[in-house]
């Protein structure tokens, strides 16, 4: 079990490593990817059309979205303690603060 496991802190996708193959498939990309060792992983996504989305979400936005909505007024909030554990679990392993593309919340029934 991984620390954001032991906390229940689940802030990614499951990755695998996994290795390109070097194939002619590939291209012209093949001189630069073929045989090199990479992650794969999930793109976090909502529910959709009766499948369920990544983690019980039903709505995943920006970061940028989340503080436009967050201004407009007291009827939109954050889980505060989910958000401040996700923050201080980035903190203390070093990870940098998540913004632009790579950061995103989602909205979800479940609590």
């Amino acid at each position: 079990m991984g620390l954001a496991e032991a906390i229940g802190y689940y802030p990614f996708t499951p990755q695998r490593l996994m290795v390109m193959p070097d194939d002619p498939a590939l291209g012209e990309y093949r001189e630069l990817f073929g045989g090199s060792i990479g992650s794969f992983g999930e793109y976090p996504m909502p529910a959709h059309h009766g499948i369920p989305g990544f983690m019980g979400s039903t709505e995943i936005i920006s970061s940028k979205d989340l503080w436009d909505r967050w201004r407009e007024g007291p009827q939109n909030r954050i889980d505060s303690h989910a958000f401040l554990l996700a923050r201080l679990t980035n903190l203390w392993t070093g990870d940098a603060p998540s913004t632009g593309p790579r950061m995103s919340a989602s909205r979800s029934h479940a609590r």
